[in-house]
């Protein structure tokens, strides 16, 4: 999203235009000429010609934009880009719900263009990041579509790890039952598949005190 550009006629007696431009329309600098012709006191139309000038503004987020799958505790990159706004901070934050309500992660960092985000305990399949200019809140952009955040070893999404999830786990590998969610949420060891490996592992973990589930 980005700030609506205004066009101003910079003589008196005049009124201020606003131009409305689409979301696709790319940050930068346009020139708008408005020409007319000399008329006599009291006629309507141009009496002068002049140039003004365009600029569109907005933030582009590209990561997360959608489909993501970032584990609880990891460390990922927030990246983005502005067009023609040159504001020196931003504000980021995050949605477990689509954009419903928005959490912090912080408010103000460096209009830089990347931020190293420490994922929170906040498991949800309908996550979203927005990042806006952090004096007004515009222009902002937030992410295209909802991404992932999980918990390791948490096979039913259902925000724990516990004996329901080994349960999970050979319901999927033995009786056809559906994938964990995410399918990485399942992969236990890290050797990039789930199988009975990763179930022995969560049963160790639950009962033998092995180290938490790997991500």
């Amino acid at each position: 999203m980005f700030d609506e550009p205004i066009i101003e006629y910079p003589y008196a007696d005049t009124s201020t235009l606003t131009i409305a431009t689409a979301d696709t329309t790319p940050g930068d600098e346009y020139t708008l000429t408005i020409t007319g012709t000399q008329m006599t006191k009291g006629e309507n139309g141009i009496e002068r010609s002049t140039q003004v000038i365009l600029v569109v503004t907005r933030i582009v987020v590209t990561s997360p934009n959608g489909g993501e799958n970032w584990c609880i505790g990891k460390t990922q990159e927030i990246t983005w880009r502005s067009e023609g706004f040159s504001g020196s901070f931003v504000k980021i934050e995050y949605s477990t719900n689509v954009g419903t309500s928005w959490l912090p992660i912080v408010d103000p960092t460096a209009n830089d263009g990347s931020y190293l985000w420490t994922i929170p305990d906040t498991p949800s399949e309908s996550c979203l990041v927005r990042v806006s200019d952090a004096e007004d809140g515009d222009p902002y952009d937030q992410s295209d579509d909802s991404f992932t955040i999980f918990l390791a070893g948490d096979a039913s999404a259902d925000g724990k790890v516990d004996v329901g999830d080994v349960l999970y786990l050979i319901n999927y590998l033995f009786i056809n039952g559906p994938a964990p969610i995410p399918l990485q949420a399942g992969d236990v060891n890290l050797d990039g598949v789930v199988d009975i490996a990763d179930m022995i592992y969560l049963l160790n973990y639950i009962f033998l005190n092995w180290p938490p589930p790997l991500c």
